[in-house]
């Protein structure tokens, strides 16, 4: 939040910041509700659980979703144009999700396959605890992550149109998430017979990309011809 406030110009920096604790909650409340949808036979027996956040149980296709309808609902209520304030709140994503794919190394959760006799592993925890040498998935994930906001931070002055950039880091967040989905073995909910982490990142990668074509389409300008004078 602070880099946001850094980053905005003095007079909408408390209406950017009063939109980003929006963005904040509504991905909060959205990741929470999507793991309880997720996980309903335990929370229908512990049903008070429902509110223990600290314990963990946080969804990130729920994240990602509630994150987008506060956008929206935030760029309504500050009078703002929807890419104009994703571009503000572009801040808040790269310490977020480092920290999101940090947290999950510890916890033993997003973590790839054993590779016991490769130079290149990493110790990872699974679900109970076990600690093993392990495809470095959430490390890696953690520094494309940096990567992708970087190459955005350097094409920023190219990036003229409202919301080029943030589709950008939604396009690349959601492709990456999307192969982290493909590359895990940890035991997740299915749908339709397919992992459902798999089918979100195939949906959000979708629709960050048809956003991104949108953003990006070129637009014809209103033009006139200048007016020409022959002097005698």
């Amino acid at each position: 939040m602070a880099w946001v406030a850094w980053r905005t110009p003095k007079e909408r920096v408390f209406r950017v910041l009063d939109a980003g604790l929006l963005v904040l909650l509504g991905a909060l409340l959205g990741a929470r509700a999507a793991f309880i949808l997720t996980h309903p036979g335990f929370y229908q027996i512990h049903w008070l659980a429902t509110i223990l956040l600290w314990q963990g149980g946080l969804s990130w296709p729920g994240a990602l979703a509630g994150f987008g309808l506060s956008l929206a609902l935030a760029a309504g209520l500050a009078r703002s144009s929807l890419g104009e304030l994703a571009d503000s709140l572009l801040p808040l994503l790269p310490p977020l999700l480092v920290g999101i794919w940090l947290g999950c190394w510890l916890t033993g959760v997003a973590y790839g396959p054993a590779a016991p006799q490769a130079w290149w592993g990493m110790p990872a925890p699974d679900e109970w605890g076990t600690w093993a040498m392990r495809f470095p998935l959430q490390i890696g994930s953690a520094l494309l992550t940096l990567v992708i906001f970087w190459l955005i931070d350097r094409l920023r002055p190219w990036l003229k149109r409202p919301g080029q950039a943030a589709s950008l880091a939604y396009l690349g967040t959601s492709a990456l998430t999307l192969a982290v989905a493909c590359l895990r073995i940890d035991p997740v909910p299915m749908a339709f017979g397919w992992r459902w982490d798999i089918l979100a990142g195939i949906f959000f990668s979708v629709v960050f990309l048809l956003f991104t074509l949108v953003v990006f389409w070129p637009r014809k300008g209103i033009s006139s011809q200048p007016q020409v004078t022959h002097k005698a």
